[in-house]
């Protein structure tokens, strides 16, 4: 009685939990790239859970973009599976094939946001040619994710998000163009990136010719073929110039085709290029909304109409065809004539059927039937059917045809007391029981359904969401649902229906009030205040509660003061409170601001006014509610009301400022006076007391409470004072210093040793008070002079004495004495420090340096100019570095124009130079040979070694090993230095194993599979090695017959009579379909048509463990077991129990299957007995 308690659990009262994956996801971004460049593309995943196998395609535009290498694969794929599979060869149509599968097909996690795959790709388009880039299924290629652990439906819902690439300009001007011809010549059409318009171009070369003010894109049309020189400018002056040239391409392809003559499940119809094309050309074909790339034939074609562009060496596109594949293919309708009675009667379908080949096999639920006509009417025992359709081709040919039907005398729903409670304010948090309905059926059998479940409108199952379906009752319930829309399915005992419904959201727009404020009159028996109330949205039924106790929109004969509002949505229950303030005249709110730190800063304030009103005034003279203020302070208007009977009224806003509240009470000057050095201190007194301030002087560091400061001469000076981070107050001052003599003096020392350039030169002033000038005597002479500029002067001690014409009243210091020097430098000479000399490291290198060594002259930066054999530089180092070898003629100045001069051979050694001996080709294709290189001259003369195309060196006379082919071998020496030879080797053809299949061969569990190889080879081949080799399999030399049970990897190894090695292997992906039939229905009458119940074996089935049949009420009424599939069509029931006939009924067929890869899966199903 398990069995029964089982069958009213899951059919009659269940509560469901159910969670529905969320699907795999995968992206490409949207990117950018320059012309010629590499661009990797990452194929970001997400939800990439329990994965066992994967299979797709990735596309593009090849004339956009060519595949250049696979960049990176997420390590999981390695730890958890065989090497990722990667067919490049139709990289040129823009096609990468991509398959995977887990070790022992256990599943694997990639993190969220992880790059799955990174594929790289050259940038070969012209300036804003831009591709898609996409991921799906190709040809033989379906996408697909399964998740190998689950044995009910492994496949994975996923969701693609494609990219793109467009190539752009590499710097700030560039152009593309296209050439088509016409009557007249090439029409060529230029598009300009980039740059400032208007353009101009210049063209010269087979024709000439410019134009300008030109906006992007434009025409030069005349042309003929030749090449050019097209220059285009910007106007900004940016040129960006290339040379084209320009072919005729007098192509006029022909496209032929053949129609589809199967099926549109497995057509053969196709279009093809009828000739090559010539030149340089690419070829696009659009078929059924997808493109295809640089093929000269497409196949498999069901029918439509296929169009060809074709883009020649001038960048022209142009359509240059279309062609209709005609189908003539296998095709089939089918008209219900009589839908199925509930009662088990069947009814009838009519089957038309086109195309293909007559005559047609029909097969349904294990019967067949052989139709010479195109028409048949055949029996419709069930509301969903299948039936395979196949011509008289061979079977090739076959098409699937599901028919539905709506049973007759099935159970009629209907939902009756059905109570949805939305998403509202109140149950936001907690919403609770949301759903309630009644399902009653007026067939009046049993109960009112077999089984409802809950779905979203897409028909996905709910998830997490608590729901409960009773069928004994009727009632259905659900619980804390989002917002959307949702279905029940319900299920009878021969019908199903439908029922939808809403959940709504009622919180998404809250109320929001639009309030009209009447202020209180001003004249002698005035209205008093009102406000009235607009809430919006509109439509919706409102509640008011006032703190006057009123609850309408609007409420009047309010004296002066505040009220309260709540207004309450009573849809969505959601409410809002608000407070009004009534007074006398005008309504009115204010705002106010404070002004940041930023100098320039500016903010707007001002008033609201929320009743009428006739003007506002800022004493400004602005006449708007808002303005604008850039300084701190008090902001007074004067606001008229409408009613004349109400004085204007008088106010004002304050603007703050975060710098404000400093002021400098004084700036106070000290004046030290010295005849000499003039000298003060400035004190700047402040509110608030300095302490609390920050002072910088001449824009110097910021130091609280520094408000003093000692200076010396009468320049301008600035202050800053800090308040927190905000300068406070910016100003400028200056001293004025009386009766001090200022002295200009300027001195020129000797350039360079020996010369006699030495220059004085001596002035003074006074500041403030009288001015009578200066007398200067110079060097003791005994002579006044007006002034003093004394030039050639030789190295040595001199002195000015500067004499005061003034009143001896106002002369504090009447004469002073001032001494100078004039110097000159020690004598200028350069050498090369022989211990720091760095010969070249090989012959022919740059790498050597000298190091030069000055003394004398004079300090700072010297300039060096050296020449050499073939050149000459100038550097500002002493140390001159990346030299070759040759005589350095080098002069130094100094930062005086004083030269010194010395020359220096600088040596290199000899080249490195060997031969290559003799070298044996090997014995096998890939197998490898030996070279040694054993003597070798030049360079350092020891430590040589040599390598094979970069490989790890090995000293002279070492053997190395190395494969067929063009190989560089590099000697190197002690140094480095390294001299390369080529050398060919040549090998024998290598032996190739073809299997003529793609790389995954895709076969069902339980399929016999024939697997053949094509050996192509110089010698006769001696030994076949299949691996593996099951018990079950037959194989001769190149063919291999095997019976599909798990993933596999098939190798074939072959090997010829001089024992050299060819292999190759290919993936066998085994879909593992369950394929059992059950009959729903069978008549044990004794007609000879379907008296019997039986299993109808897939190819995949090993054994029926077990085969029951039980009543309603969960009796056994028959049992088999161990049926092998040879007996299935012959052991079944037949109707009886305990050898008597049982009634017509639905019975409950319990059937547990062991198919050949072990598995065991059990299936219960109905089954209707029919008399």
């Amino acid at each position: 009685m398990r069995l029964f308690s089982l069958l009213i659990f899951t059919w009659f009262c269940a509560t469901h939990s159910l969670s529905a994956q969320a699907p795999l996801e995968i992206s490409m971004p949207d990117t950018t790239t320059a012309r010629g460049a590499q661009i990797c593309i990452p194929l970001t995943v997400n939800q990439f859970n329990n994965v066992g196998t994967f299979s797709f395609v990735m596309r593009w535009n090849p004339g956009v973009i060519d595949f250049d290498t696979l960049n990176f694969k997420n390590p999981v794929l390695s730890t958890g599976g065989s090497n990722l599979a990667m067919n490049k060869d139709l990289s040129n149509e823009g096609v990468l094939v991509f398959s995977w599968f887990a070790n022992n097909l256990a599943p694997i996690q990639i993190p969220d946001d992880s790059t799955f795959l990174e594929v790289c790709f050259e940038a070969i388009g012209q300036i804003g040619d831009s591709t898609n880039l996409t991921v799906g299924s190709y040809k033989e290629t379906d996408i697909s994710f399964t998740d190998t652990s689950s044995l009910s439906d492994p496949n994975i819902n996923f969701t693609i998000s494609d990219g793109s690439i467009t190539v752009v300009p590499t710097g700030n001007l560039d152009f593309n163009y296209s050439a088509c011809e016409s009557g007249s010549g090439f029409e060529m059409n230029v598009e300009v990136f980039s740059g400032t318009e208007p353009y101009s171009y210049t063209l010269t070369g087979a024709a000439t010719g410019d134009a300008s003010g030109l906006s992007t894109p434009f025409d030069i049309t005349g042309l003929s073929a030749g090449d050019y020189t097209l220059v285009i400018t910007d106007a900004d002056g940016q040129s960006v110039s290339k040379d084209i040239t320009l072919q005729n391409n007098n192509v006029n392809p022909q496209v032929s085709g053949v129609p589809n003559t199967c099926s549109t499940s497995n057509p053969n119809g196709m279009v093809y290029l009828a000739a090559p094309l010539p030149g340089n050309h690419q070829i696009q074909w659009t078929y059924d909304n997808e493109n295809y790339y640089n093929v000269d034939t497409l196949k498999n074609l069901s029918g439509g109409e296929v169009r060809l562009f074709i883009t020649d060496e001038n960048n022209c596109e142009q359509a240059a065809g279309t062609y209709t594949v005609e189908d003539l293919g296998l095709q089939a309708t089918a008209t219900v004539l009589t839908p199925p009675s509930c009662s088990g009667a069947p009814g009838s379908v009519q089957i038309d059927i086109l195309g293909g080949t007559p005559p047609y096999d029909i097969y349904n639920g294990g019967n067949s039937v052989n139709v010479s006509s195109s028409s048949i009417t055949l029996d419709l025992y069930s509301t969903s059917e299948t039936f395979n359709i196949r011509d008289g081709s061979g079977g090739s040919c076959a098409e699937n045809l599901t028919v539905t039907s709506t049973p007759v005398g099935g159970d009629q729903f209907t939902l009756s007391e059905e109570t949805i409670n939305n998403i509202d304010c109140e149950n936001l948090d907690t919403p609770g029981l949301q759903y309630r309905g009644t399902v009653t059926n007026s067939s009046g059998s049993g109960n009112p359904f077999a089984r409802a479940d809950l779905f979203f409108a897409d028909d996905t199952p709910v998830n997490g969401i608590y729901y409960i379906a009773n069928a004994s009752t009727g009632l259905l319930r659900a619980f804390d649902l989002d917002a959307g829309e949702y279905y029940w399915a319900i299920e009878g005992e021969c019908t199903d229906t439908t029922f939808r419904f809403t959940i709504e959201d009622l919180t998404t727009t809250p109320p929001s009030v639009d309030a009209t404020i009447t202020p209180i009159g001003c004249g002698t028996g005035s209205e008093l205040g009102a406000i009235s109330l607009t809430v919006f949205p509109t439509g919706n039924g409102y509640t008011y509660e006032w703190s006057t106790g009123d609850s309408t929109a609007a409420v009047t004969d309010l004296d002066t003061g505040r009220y309260t509002v709540t207004v309450t949505d009573t849809l969505s229950k959601c409410s809002l409170t608000e407070t009004y303030n009534i007074q006398a005249g005008v309504i009115f709110t204010k705002t106010e601001g404070t002004l940041p730190c930023d100098a320039d800063t500016m903010i707007n304030v001002g008033v609201t006014i929320r009743s009428d009103y006739q003007s506002i005034l800022w004493d400004s003279g602005e006449n708007t509610e808002i303005i604008t203020v850039s300084q701190p302070g008090y902001y007074p208007f004067t606001i008229t009301p409408e009613d004349p009977a109400c004085t204007p009224l008088r106010d004002s806003i304050y603007v703050a400022s975060e710098a404000g509240g400093v002021m400098v009470l004084g700036l106070n000057p000290v004046l030290i006076d010295n005849c000499f050095n003039p000298e003060a201190i400035m004190v700047a007194h402040t509110n608030p007391h300095p302490d609390s301030l920050g002072f910088s002087w001449d824009n110097g560091p910021i130091t609280v409470g520094l408000n003093d400061m000692r200076f010396f001469g009468d320049e301008e000076h600035n202050l800053k004072i800090f308040k927190g981070e905000c300068v406070a107050i910016d100003t400028n001052f200056r001293f004025e210093f009386n009766n001090v003599i200022i002295i200009d003096s300027t001195i020129q020392n000797i350039d360079c040793h020996g010369n006699e350039n030495g220059e004085i030169y001596v002035s003074a002033r006074k500041v403030g008070g009288g001015n009578f000038g200066f007398l200067y005597e110079f060097n003791n002479s005994g002579q006044d002079e007006p002034l003093i500029a004394k030039r050639n002067l030789q190295p040595g001690s001199y002195s000015v004495r500067i004499k005061d014409q003034s009143p001896v009243t106002a002369n504090k210091c009447p004469d002073y004495n001032k001494s100078f020097t004039i110097t000159e430098p020690e004598p200028f000479t350069v050498t090369v420090d022989s211990s720091q000399v760095t010969l070249p490291s090989c012959y022919g290198d740059s790498d050597g340096s000298l190091l030069l060594v000055s003394t004398g002259g004079n300090p700072g930066t010297k300039e060096i100019r050296y020449n050499f054999s073939g050149g000459a530089k100038r550097t500002n180092d002493l140390f001159l570095d990346s030299l070759k070898a040759s005589n350095y003629q080098i002069r130094v100045e100094d930062s005086l124009g004083c030269v010194a001069n010395t020359t220096y051979m600088l040596e290199q050694p000899e080249p490195v130079n060997f031969t290559i001996p003799p070298i044996e080709e090997p014995e096998c294709a890939g197998y490898t040979t030996t070279v040694t290189i054993s003597n070798a001259t030049g360079g350092t003369g020891m430590d040589y070694q040599y390598s094979v195309d970069g490989g790890v060196p090995v000293p002279l006379g070492d053997p190395l090993d190395i494969l067929a082919g063009t190989h560089d071998i590099t000697v190197f020496d002690g140094n480095l230095c390294n001299v390369t030879n080529a050398v060919t080797i040549r090998e024998p053809a290598p032996i190739i194993v073809d299997f003529n299949q793609p790389d995954t061969l895709q076969v069902s569990l339980g399929e016999n599979t024939d697997i053949s190889a094509q050996i192509t080879a110089d010698n006769p081949i001696d030994d076949y090695i299949w691996t593996p080799v099951s018990a079950d399999s037959l194989s001769s030399d190149n063919t291999l017959t095997f019976t599909a049970v798990d993933n596999v990897v098939i190798g074939l190894e072959v090997i010829d009579s001089r024992g050299c090695v060819g292999s190759n292997e290919i993936f066998v992906l085994v879909r593992k379909r369950r394929d059992v039939g059950i009959p729903n229905a069978f008549s044990p009458n004794g007609d000879g048509h379907n008296d019997l119940l039986t299993i109808i074996p897939g190819p995949s089935v090993r054994s029926i463990k077990k085969f029951q049949i039980y009543d309603r009420w969960g009796n056994l009424m028959w049992e088999e077991s161990d049926i092998s599939p040879a007996q299935a069509q012959i052991t079944g029931w037949d109707g009886t129990s305990a050898g008597q006939p049982v009634t017509f009924d639905v019975y409950v067929a319990l059937v547990k299957v062991e198919y050949i890869d072990g598995q065991v899966i059990q299936r219960i199903t109905d089954v209707t007995l029919i008399k």
